[in-house]
Order: C-alpha cells, then sequence, then structure tokens
C-alpha cells in the first residue's frame, strides 16, 4: 500500500498503523496486510476513491467489498478470513458492529447460499420514478437497463451512447455483447429474455444518453462526469443514499433468465449453466448461480 493518489496514499498509511496497533503474529500481521490493501484496490474500483481513514469507512464500504468477493468466486472462508482482518482495524470506526458480522454481510456458515433477493417489478418501477423526481433520468434509466441485461454497476456506467445503440440492434436477435466494465474484461453475451420490452427501454436509454452528452450518468446539474471513477462514484453514491441495491436488478434477471432456459426445454443443471454464461461467470458455475442468485 501507499502509491497512487493523495487520497489514496493517505488511506494506506492510515490502514497501514490501524494495522500496526491490532499486533498480531507475524503471519498474521502479513496476511491483513494482503486483504487491506486488496480492499483499497476494491474501493479504487468501484468508485469509493475519496476515502482518506479507517474513520471514512462505513458499513456500505464493506458491504461493497464482500459483493466484489463474492462475483469473483471467493469462498466463504476466505471472505471470513478476510473479514476478520478488516473488522481488527474498522470495528471502533463503525457506528454499529452488527454491520459487520459475517451473518449480515451472508457470509456465515460454510456455505455460500445468497442473502440479496430480487428487484420486483413494482420496486425498480418506485425506484425509477423517483430518480425521475430528482431530475435523475441517466440514474432511472440506466437501473431499468440493468434490470433487463444483468449488469454489473461497472458495465452500465461505461453504457455510452454507442454501446446502447449497439445493444438495441443486437437484442432483437435475442442476445447482446457487454464489451466495456466487464469482470476481467471479459467480453460476455447476455441473453435478452423478452427482446420487445427489452428493446424499448434501450432506445429510451439512448435517447437519454444522446441528450446527456452521450453517457447515462452524469453530475447533479447535467454536467458530464469528469471520468470513469467520477462517474462510477456519481452511480454508487445516488444509490447510497437513495437505500438501492443496484445489484438486486442482476438477480432479477438471473431469476428470469434461468425459467426462460428451461422453457428452452434445457435442464435445471444446464440452465443454471447458462444463467452463469450470461452473467458473465462462465460454463462452470452453476452450482454457485444456484446457491447464490437462485435462492
Amino acid at each position: 500500500m501507499g502509491k497512487g493518489k493523495p487520497a489514496a496514499r493517505s488511506l494506506a498509511r492510515s490502514m497501514s498503523q490501524a494495522s500496526e496497533k491490532a499486533r498480531g503474529s507475524h503471519l498474521t500481521r502479513e496476511s491483513r496486510e494482503r486483504t487491506l490493501s486488496r480492499f483499497q484496490s476494491v474501493m479504487e474500483n468501484v468508485g469509493y476513491n475519496q476515502l482518506k481513514s479507517v474513520n471514512d469507512i462505513a458499513g456500505r464500504h464493506i458491504r461493497a467489498y464482500i459483493e466484489s468477493r463474492i462475483e469473483d468466486g471467493v469462498s466463504v472462508r476466505t471472505m471470513q478470513n478476510e473479514m476478520a482482518h478488516i473488522r481488527s482495524v474498522v470495528r471502533d470506526c463503525i457506528a454499529n458492529a452488527k454491520e459487520l458480522s459475517n451473518e449480515n454481510l451472508g457470509i456465515s456458515g460454510g456455505s455460500r447460499i445468497g442473502t440479496k433477493t430480487a428487484v420486483t417489478a413494482d420496486e425498480l418501477q418506485t425506484w425509477a420514478s423517483h430518480a425521475r423526481d430528482l431530475g435523475r433520468e441517466g440514474i432511472a434509466v440506466a437501473l431499468e437497463v440493468s434490470r433487463e441485461l444483468g449488469l454489473r454497476s461497472q458495465e452500465i456506467v461505461r453504457a455510452d451512447a454507442d454501446q446502447l445503440r449497439a445493444w438495441v440492434r443486437e437484442a432483437s436477435a435475442g442476445r447482446v455483447t457487454i464489451l466495456h466494465g466487464t469482470k476481467g474484461g471479459r467480453v460476455r453475451d447476455a441473453t435478452v429474455i423478452t427482446p420487445v420490452r427489452t428493446v424499448a427501454v434501450l432506445e429510451r436509454a439512448v435517447t437519454v444518453a444522446e441528450a446527456q452528452g452521450g453517457y447515462l450518468i452524469t453530475r447533479a446539474d447535467g454536467k458530464p462526469a469528469s471520468n470513469l471513477k467520477a462517474a462510477t462514484a456519481i452511480y454508487r453514491s445516488y444509490n447510497d443514499r437513495q437505500n438501492i441495491d443496484a445489484h438486486r436488478c442482476r438477480y432479477a434477471y438471473a431469476r428470469e433468465a434461468y425459467q426462460y432456459h428451461l422453457a428452452q426445454g434445457h435442464s435445471h443443471r444446464e440452465a443454471c449453466s447458462r444463467v452463469s454464461v450470461d452473467l458473465g461467470h462462465g460454463d462452470g458455475r452453476g452450482r454457485y448461480i444456484e446457491s447464490v442468485y437462485l435462492r
């Protein structure tokens, strides 16, 4: 830790100091340093790049870290160990200690059973309507597109007008290609479950993006974000303030995709594998999809 922008360097110093105070054996300290370095990297990648001290770390940051590790396919036992490292340096900074419990983070026990619920149509409509009332049409349609295609936050933030237009063309054929913002840079194809509905949402998104300089995510005054990290931070900050868990859109897509693949005559196992591919996890993660997304 220690490289990067001023805020990142400040956070690295603060976490190192807190780690020193936590003590432990030589191996424990080494392992804890690796976890804290990874935590800082994840925070930067998901847009929380203004953290300067362990005192700035809140429950939402911890949840974002665990969500990222789950997406990486890390075992529950590993996440439990990493949380022990993180607790040792942030416990005094989190007002509600229950936020840090393995149970509340969905990593208790030895299983990887999911704890999130899929967003309902009514909930999504409420989220989108409220965003529009606040003049955040771009965020409203970003949530709707995420639901249609099972997108991660980085994928929808990176979706500019050109990408959205390409998705409009592809959607009628039943699959779209996700090029930008994917995990590990791995291009993936996602099944379009209801082409007519999806095309309508995407066409609305194109109109909004074109009116906003080519992007869906802008500042509150309508001006473009300065860069990708700024846009990501804006999107996540808005969702945090409004108590929106945008990842639930991905869960809703996964469940609808599963039912679609079953209807095409595929077995339960094959349907789970196909959903895994749709979400960008590869075809060997069917059991993971079953225990996390389809529960």
